[in-house]
């Protein structure tokens, strides 16, 4: 099992595997465990947690998995991608013809910058 694997119980309850041991693996459930006992099996789904992302899900109430809860029909088929993943560079990012900022470097500072006490 590895570290934020999504697993499975019976009656589709997930799960996230955290705090792997040798003799113990913590979880944290993404749904209604009042079911759920000691001794219940549980199946590895081979991959790490994600979630849906796209325009589609904007304005839309869905829970930690995906599916819908707000009435409105199925989410349909949208790409994922894992909740835990490197964030996108800032400093590269912000240059182009689109961006109105400054570009991302920055010229060497050299004025001397002092503190004092506001009691003096």
């Amino acid at each position: 099992m590895g570290f934020e694997e999504l697993v499975r119980f019976t009656d589709d309850l997930y799960g996230i595997a955290f705090n792997i041991d040798e003799e113990e693996i913590g979880v944290v459930l993404l749904g209604d465990y009042s079911q759920l006992h000691t001794g219940d099996e549980v199946t590895r789904t081979g991959r790490v947690m994600d979630v849906a992302v796209g325009d589609s899900l904007l304005g839309r109430v869905i829970d930690p998995l995906g599916r819908a809860l707000d009435g409105k029909g199925p989410i349909g088929s949208l790409p994922r991608l894992p909740i835990e993943r490197d964030a996108k560079a800032i400093m590269g990012s912000l240059t182009g013809p689109a961006c109105h900022c400054r570009p991302a470097s920055r010229s060497s500072m050299h004025l001397r910058l002092s503190t004092r006490d506001s009691d003096s």
